[in-house]
């Protein structure tokens, strides 16, 4: 494989980058620490954006945050035509009202720097990797986004070969077919944000 086209149709991409803006905007007006994280992390340093087979996005926030987060949630998101649902008490996904088939995982990550999901325990933060934040361009976004200070060393030792190699998958299919294929121009894309 050495080409693939976006795996989000154009409304689903328009209302992921919706929903992701806002939320940010969110956030950021409710001074909560966040950080992008996974293929999130890696679509904004290596292409600026979404990876094209990537179908949601992933942020992180520290676990002495999560009370605040929800407290957040349930003042602003209903305005914003937004909602808090909750898989499990290990992360909590925020979806828009307009569009079921888009989502932001939010990942709380403990004091050891784990992912309360157990099984990213290889994705851990290291102490000195997160703080202090940096900002990114993102996207079309208006405002950079916080990624952690040392994102590089931390995807050089996380996703090994995330330089020269893509490693395709998504939720379509329940993460089942993994394709591991050199990294190339054709790939290294970022969604399209089409604006309605």
């Amino acid at each position: 494989m050495t080409d693939i086209e976006q795996v989000l149709s154009q409304n689903d991409a328009y209302y992921i980058h919706r929903l992701f803006s806002e939320l940010t905007s969110i956030l950021e007006g409710g001074d909560i620490t966040y950080w992008l994280n996974g293929g999130t992390l890696l679509g904004a340093i290596r292409c600026g954006g979404m990876i094209l087979w990537d179908d949601d996005i992933d942020i992180a926030i520290p676990i002495q945050e999560k009370k605040s987060f929800i407290e957040l949630c349930d003042k602003k998101l209903k305005l914003h035509q937004m909602k808090l649902v909750r898989p499990s008490n290990k992360y909590l996904k925020v979806k828009t009202c307009n569009c079921d088939d888009v989502w932001i995982d939010i990942c709380f990550i403990d004091e050891e720097g784990y992912d309360l999901r157990g099984h990213k325990a290889k994705r851990r933060f290291l102490q000195n990797e997160v703080f202090p934040l940096q900002r990114i361009q993102f996207s079309t976004f208006s405002q950079k986004l916080p990624i952690p200070h040392l994102t590089e060393e931390y995807l050089d030792r996380v996703f090994k070969n995330w330089r020269t190699e893509a490693c395709i998958y998504n939720h379509t299919d329940n993460k089942k077919s993994k394709k591991r294929t050199p990294l190339t121009d054709a790939l290294n894309q970022k969604v399209v944000y089409h604006y309605k």
